[in-house]
């Protein structure tokens, strides 16, 4: 795979992440509007889940969006200076198919253990 097109594939993911994390936000937002508005009596609701564990899940999704986000980002720097597909770890290269199923990974198989 060529440079261009693995940076479009990169751009594409980074896109994608972001839209993820920012339908996470709205959810968020509403969720704490829920809650901020009283409508937070889950505790006496038997087939509920709790709002305090929505919030909780969510701000979990809205932590590993905003991680691979960061991710996606550095491996675009790292393309951009010619050292992306290589460990930071080991300074080895990527194995293709770690990078396939991973694109924005930063180590190898044996230094991500």
């Amino acid at each position: 795979m060529n440079p261009p097109d693995q940076r479009d594939r990169l751009r594409l993911a980074l896109d994608g992440l972001r839209q993820d994390l920012l339908a996470i936000e709205v959810e968020l937002v509403a969720t704490r509007a829920v809650r901020a508005n009283g409508g937070d009596d889950d505790e006496h609701d038997p087939d509920g889940i709790p709002l305090s564990s929505v919030l909780q899940l969510l701000e979990g999704q809205k932590m590993r969006a905003v991680n691979d986000i960061r991710e996606a980002q550095a491996s675009l720097v790292d393309l951009a200076h010619g050292t992306y597909g290589i460990c930071r770890i080991c300074s080895q290269p990527i194995p293709p198919g770690r990078l396939e199923i991973r694109p924005t990974t930063s180590t190898c198989v044996n230094c991500a253990g």
